[in-house]
């Protein structure tokens, strides 16, 4: 109960510390529902024979942007005591909400489904001219929808149309719909395919920097560095002596593994049957303690400081047979085969046990008889045993194991090490999840922020060029109305939707979302022709050598794994030129220059630049 506290609502403390009682506003105790809806703008414009006309809908006004989906007032008559259905004026009273279901998730996002009820369809689908059709505007509409409890205050929440579903019932005759909101903070995300993300970032700036050390600086250009980092990190991985190392220690703990599992198993294998036993002796005075399983042993070794011989030498591990007694004569029953069968055992675990690494010698494995003084046995109480002494060779295996996991873990820490140095070297950063997110969301910064330029450039421009965009010369009540960005064009005679090609060419300036547009496809060629140059530069023969030739030091050097093709950002065939100029003055200082004038090496040079030109023209958008 101390975890719970008791809060009287209508009990406050005033400015003496003293507490009091208040009577509650009851005319606040209300359960309340609203839900509005805040037009976005477009403009419409309609084409035809070269005439353009700027369409204004009826129900568009001042009065109309922002509309409550609960219910019209036509007669400035709030009242729910009649209908105000007449059939010579329209009727908005039969449209309304059935049900409203708010859901918030873990991260306060509400999830908002509404159902709209339409009578008969008089109020929404059936009639042109009904604000309430602004639930199907695109681009669609901002909703608030407002709600509060019994007690409390209200909560008001802005949503995005996600979907909607319409229904008719045959059985009544009204429409429904229903509608799924989510909230509007995130809601933009949603709708954008992560591929503009990408492409966006790319409009201004469609060079990519392949060197290293270098971050990247748009996700594109994340992604080929990745890409080319993966191509390389398994053979530069493997080239690490701490790789190799590791490689061999756990091959070698494997075996120790195998040699655990062929122990355990030992009494089920065919080498050994049920008769024999695994057991403890105590060397002092030989006496037998019988154990399930061979980890039992462990608790009799102390390889804290990788030397078990102080707690060995009074127990031994060994496995073996006891010989059975004759009650009359006290003699041992000798049967045949126990010590074939420890010999051919002993044979087959030295196998296994060689490969394992820990100096284990043959002759540490060595059978022995036992004759042992017990009381469990009657009246001679001796017994007699052959066994196989596993001590020494178990605990040196043990020991190799933990000296194992010790290094393993220390060269696993090596190799983590050199891996995010190299990392790093060949990306620029860390691929960390701050790092890796820093880079997408700076680029849906830069989404937003491209669609927000051109877009208040459209609107400047259509409304400067107002004059040649809409040239109706009988709508000249509207000649001061406001043109929006990205206008809806419909070309009335094919009753298409078209782009305003032929607007923008009538007019001064082209549109700037035509720019925007044709920047947009245009990043798409070149992304591609970015990964065809990666590809390119990384591409490997059948025999596992690169296949792009390095030729002068503005390349990487050969034999490394670092190779770039040198005519990575290279659009056009004078780019190709100005980039094989530029190479080949270098390349000529490097052998002109010096005294090694080689006409093999000449040859080999130009036939691979040769080579690289032929490819990089071949793989050009």
């Amino acid at each position: 109960m101390s975890n719970i506290n008791l809060v009287d609502p209508n009990k406050f403390t005033n400015s003496n510390n003293q507490d009091n009682l208040q009577m509650p506003k009851y005319e606040d105790m209300h359960i309340f529902a609203e839900l509005t809806s805040h037009r976005r703008e477009r403009s419409v414009i309609e084409t035809k024979m070269n005439i353009t006309n700027l369409v204004v809908p009826i129900h568009l006004g001042d009065s109309s942007k922002v509309y409550n989906l609960l219910g019209s007032n036509e007669n400035n008559e709030f009242t729910t005591n009649w209908s105000a259905e007449k059939s010579d004026k329209s009727n908005l009273e039969g449209f309304g909400i059935e049900s409203i279901k708010v859901i918030v998730n873990t991260s306060f996002i509400p999830q908002v489904d509404i159902k709209f009820v339409d009578y008969r369809g008089r109020s929404f689908f059936n009639n042109d001219n009904s604000p309430y059709r602004m639930l199907f505007d695109f681009p669609p509409p901002i909703f608030k929808l407002t709600i509060k409890g019994y007690y409390g205050l209200g909560l008001t929440y802005l949503l995005h149309l996600v979907k909607y579903n319409t229904e008719f019932k045959s059985d009544n005759g009204f429409f429904y719909i229903e509608a799924n909101f989510v909230a509007l903070t995130f809601a933009p995300l949603a709708d954008i395919p992560f591929r503009y993300i990408i492409q966006f970032a790319m409009l201004d700036d469609q060079t990519s920097n392949p060197a290293k050390n270098v971050p990247p600086k748009n996700t594109y250009e994340l992604i080929l560095k990745i890409k080319s980092l993966y191509s390389k990190l398994p053979q530069q991985i493997n080239d690490l002596e701490d790789t190799r190392q590791l490689k061999d220690i756990i091959d070698m703990n494997a075996s120790i593994e195998e040699a655990e599992t062929f122990l355990n198993i030992m009494r089920n294998t065919d080498n050994l049957n049920e008769d024999s036993i695994l057991f403890k002796l105590t060397t002092s005075n030989k006496n037998i303690e019988i154990i399930n399983q061979i980890s039992n042993y462990l608790s009799e070794i102390n390889l804290e400081n990788n030397n078990a011989t102080p707690l060995v030498q009074h127990k031994q591990l060994c496995i073996g047979y006891l010989y059975d007694l004759n009650p009359i004569t006290g003699t041992s029953i000798k049967r045949e085969g126990y010590r074939e069968k420890l010999t051919k055992f002993k044979a087959k675990l030295w196998k296994i046990l060689i490969k394992t690494g820990a100096g284990i010698i043959e002759e540490e494995l060595v059978i022995k008889p036992l004759k042992n003084y017990n009381e469990a046995v009657p009246l001679y109480k001796v017994s007699d045993y052959i066994y196989l002494d596993l001590t020494t060779a178990y605990i040196k295996l043990q020991l190799k194991k933990q000296s194992n996991l010790k290094k393993i873990q220390l060269l696993n820490s090596n190799v983590t090490s050199k891996i995010n140095n190299l990392i790093y070297t060949e990306l620029g950063m860390l691929p960390t999840i701050y790092n890796v997110f820093n880079i997408i969301l700076n680029d849906v910064d830069t989404f937003f922020n491209q669609l927000r330029k051109y877009s208040t450039l459209a609107e400047t421009h259509h409304n400067k060029y107002f004059d040649s965009i809409i040239n109706d010369p009988s709508l000249n009540e509207i000649k001061h109305d406001k043109l929006y960005s990205f206008p809806l064009v419909i070309d009335t005679v094919n009753k298409t939707r078209i782009a305003p090609i032929d607007i923008s060419n009538k007019s001064p300036e082209r549109f700037p979302e035509l720019v925007l547009i044709d920047k947009f496809f245009k990043s798409f060629g070149n992304a591609q022709n970015m990964l065809k140059s990666f590809e390119a530069s990384v591409a490997k023969d059948a025999k596992g050598n690169n296949t792009w030739m390095p030729i002068t030091p503005k390349d990487s050097s050969i034999y490394s794994y670092n190779l770039t093709n040198p005519f990575f950002n290279a659009n056009l065939l004078d780019q190709l030129f100005r980039i094989n100029i530029n190479r080949f003055y270098v390349f000529n200082d490097i052998i002109f220059d010096s005294n090694n004038k080689s006409t093999y090496l000449i040859t080999a040079h130009a036939e691979g630049e040769a080579n690289n030109l032929f490819n990089a023209i071949l793989n050009m958008p």
